[in-house]
């Protein structure tokens, strides 16, 4: 029992981002469970400094002790702690975006769950697995597995397990170019998200309510918008709510990151002015981060601006230098913005 409490202390203490409490709790854990010879409180021990490592970005430790759980594991044949190694390896490794090493673990955990015949871990292993195929804009394997499974069975979920499949589904079908059903799934998850926000007001715990995935999914339906179906109307009314969600959390790279859509948007409109304050406020921010993403975002966007105001060589110069300088050229958003740019001057020149 001590093993237990030590666990859920450990596991609380790291929700509340207070990781050396959390740290104390998970070595006493271990420590207890190795001289008791509980190998399953071993194995949940060994995952919790793996999630405090992770949050402190140790790359290095985190691993170790995934490891050590997974080795743990194997050894005392305890297969649901096998299991949870593979997928906290998974993301772990797709958090750092090192997609090789988190397909390989996703599936292992895929396999796992099929041999213990547990349908839910399966489900938590393939969601991982889509994840990592998105980032790598695989479309083929996501056409493929969702050719075979319905992408709307959730009836077995609870409010945030459905609002995580329908983010994903969202960004599936959008890399599928399917923007109808891309805006489907996003909806079903502000729907979804707004009935958490309603449950958290009543308790007067709205502090609590995530935010970040308020301002994700908004932002994703302003792109699909924007870029996609080419309703600049609409994709502003759901941007200018993903800035104000981005000033609560608040998140600048969040707010550069939709400021650069934002500002395509209005340029879209021939509201030039408006373009060109969001547009410097957007480089203000952006010059504030280390990241380079939100940085190239931001140049691209300006070269929209440039570009409604008549000087197109250094709007075309500009723009490639921002997705030179993103270097993310293999991301949705990326080839979202180049394509945008190229309609632009296949319909100035045609």
């Amino acid at each position: 029992m001590d093993c237990v409490f030590l666990n859920g202390l450990g596991y609380a203490f790291h929700l509340l981002g207070q990781t050396n409490k959390s740290f104390q709790y998970y070595k006493a854990q271990l420590k207890l469970a190795r001289k008791t010879q509980n190998h399953e409180y071993e194995c949940r021990a060994w995952k919790g400094l793996g999630l405090n490592y992770y949050r402190i970005h140790d790359q290095n430790k985190t691993i170790r002790c995934y490891l050590n759980q997974l080795n743990c594991a194997e050894l005392h044949q305890v297969l649901h702690q096998k299991f949870s190694a593979f997928l906290e390896l998974g993301h772990a490794y797709s958090g750092w975006f090192d997609p090789k090493m988190a397909i390989k673990y996703f599936q292992n955990a895929v396999d796992i769950a099929d041999n213990m015949g547990n349908s839910k871990n399966k489900a938590l292993a393939i969601q991982g697995l889509l994840n990592t195929w998105c980032i790598l804009c695989h479309a083929r394997k996501i056409r493929g597995f969702l050719a075979d499974h319905n992408p709307e069975l959730t009836q077995d979920l609870n409010l945030y397990e459905k609002v995580l499949h329908y983010e994903l589904m969202g960004r599936c079908f959008a890399i599928l170019k399917n923007s109808r059903k891309s805006t489907y799934f996003y909806h079903q998850c502000l729907d979804t998200l707004r009935k958490i926000k309603e449950k958290f007001t009543q308790n007067n715990t709205l502090q609590q309510y995530d935010y970040p995935s308020e301002h994700y999914v908004l932002h994703n339906l302003g792109v699909v918008y924007c870029f996609k179906l080419k309703d600049p109307q609409s994709a502003i009314q759901y941007l200018e709510q993903a800035y104000e969600v981005a000033h609560k959390i608040p998140s600048t790279l969040r707010m550069s990151l939709t400021l650069s859509v934002l500002v395509h948007c209005y340029c879209r409109l021939g509201k030039t002015q408006l373009a060109t304050e969001w547009g410097q406020r957007g480089l203000a921010l952006a010059q504030t981060l280390e990241d380079s993403i939100p940085k190239g975002y931001a140049i691209a966007a300006w070269g929209s601006v440039v570009w409604h105001q008549g000087q197109y060589l250094r709007a075309i110069l500009t723009v490639a230098r921002g997705l030179w300088i993103a270097s993310s050229l293999g991301t949705v958003n990326t080839q979202l913005i180049a394509k945008a740019f190229w309609d632009l001057i296949i319909e100035k020149f045609s």
